[in-house]
This record gives structure tokens, sequence and C-alpha cells, in this order.
């Protein structure tokens, strides 16, 4: 099986870092780990030397990403796996994502499922969880060819949130088919500090820009 890169941009990860890299120790595959710490004031860097893992600073925070770019230009493997500091890997999910890749030499992307779960420390009780399984353009959830960034380009770093929305372009731009798997390979932890929480407001704004861009590549290639 080929070597897989995983690459998780982090700030201030010390809280759930541990439990996502033991997640990723226990899928008992030949991986690379790359912690691109983003001038983070915790332990986030002792527990990432702490699983072995390839460790990179940013001296001064530059976001997510930018943190994800940093990781691919280190990355080794020939499949590549986003993965957030917060969120879990299920038992065989790197398996499972890399076969569709291993098998069919032209798939350059496999997307499974992501399902919610609330965190235990979570002071918020009443944070919306989505009760279903459900598909998204996440972290742990999709496995890319390490190649395609070489077609599509690296990841947006014009925006502070929305990323995935502007890689959806560029893979409909380039017509790159995703290969779905209904099983779910990710669980996404919802807690008091989400990402999608602390920058709502900015997510929003970014969100717009991204969809207007949407709407012009599908209008581009309609029949």
């Amino acid at each position: 099986m080929k070597k897989v890169s995983i690459i998780i941009p982090v700030k201030n990860g010390a809280n759930y870092l541990g439990e996502a890299l033991e997640a990723i120790r226990n899928q008992g595959l030949d991986v690379e780990v790359i912690v691109v710490d983003d001038n983070s004031d915790d332990k986030t860097s002792a527990i990432a030397q702490k699983y072995g893992c390839t460790l990179i600073h940013h001296a001064e925070t530059k976001g997510q990403s930018v943190g994800k770019n940093t990781g691919l230009k280190y990355a080794t493997g020939q499949f590549v796996l986003f993965h957030d500091h917060d969120d879990v890997l299920t038992p065989d999910a790197l398996a499972t994502l890399c076969q569709p890749l291993e098998h069919n030499p032209d798939a350059m992307v496999v997307m499974a499922k992501a399902k919610d779960f609330l965190s235990p420390d979570a002071k918020n009780r009443k944070s919306k969880i989505k009760e279903a399984p459900y598909f998204g353009f996440l972290s742990g959830a999709m496995l890319f060819r390490r190649a395609i960034f070489d077609i599509i380009g690296p990841c947006s770093e014009k925006t502070t949130a929305g990323e995935t929305i502007d890689l959806t372009n560029r893979l409909m731009k380039h017509h790159i088919n995703i290969h779905r798997l209904d099983c779910i390979t990710v669980m996404r932890r919802i807690h008091d500090t989400n990402f999608g929480i602390t920058h709502r407001s900015r997510e929003y704004g970014d969100y717009a820009k991204l969809l207007r861009e949407r709407l012009k590549v599908k209008r581009k290639f309609e029949p």
C-alpha cells in the first residue's frame, strides 16, 4: 500500500491532538504525520514530538489554509489526507479510503462520510449535532492523490475560511470526479471552540464570495 501523508495544521491544539494522533497510530498503516504548529503557546509541539510526527513551526500565526500548504511542501506520500486536530479517525478509515486509489490509477479523490459527536468537555450542551452521517468536503473524510495538487494548485490562502468550497470549485473546473464511499471515516468533534463557531462572521463573508465563484464555474461548464 502506498504511503499516506496526514497533514494537521493546528494552533493551541493540546486539548485534543493526542486523541487524534492515537487514532492515526491505531490505523496500522505506513503513514507520515505532518503537524504544522501555527504559533501555539501550549503543549501542541510536545505532543506532536511524543508521537514521532514531522513537526513544522510557523513563527507567526498564518491560518489553516497556509498550514495545509506548508504541510504539502513537506509531504512525501503518494496520498494526502488533511486532518483537524480535534477530530478522530474511525478504525480502518485510512485502509478504506486508500482502496479506490490503489485499485484505480485514474481515481484522484475519495470522499467518505463524517459523523458529529459532542465533546464531553463542551459547556454548550445545545450545540447543533447532525444525527445522521453526512458527506462533506471535510478533513478526515477526503483522501487525495498527491499529484492532484499539481493540477488544481494548493489550498487558497485568500480566505480565512471556506477553502473547501474553493477546492470544490477547482475540482469542478478541472472535471475531476470524486469517488464516494458510503461509510464513516471521521468523527467530527463539536465543542466550544470549533473554528466555525469562533470565526463565524468571517466565514459567512468567505462563503458568499466562494459560492459566487462556484456559480460562475457551473455556468461556464453547463451545456
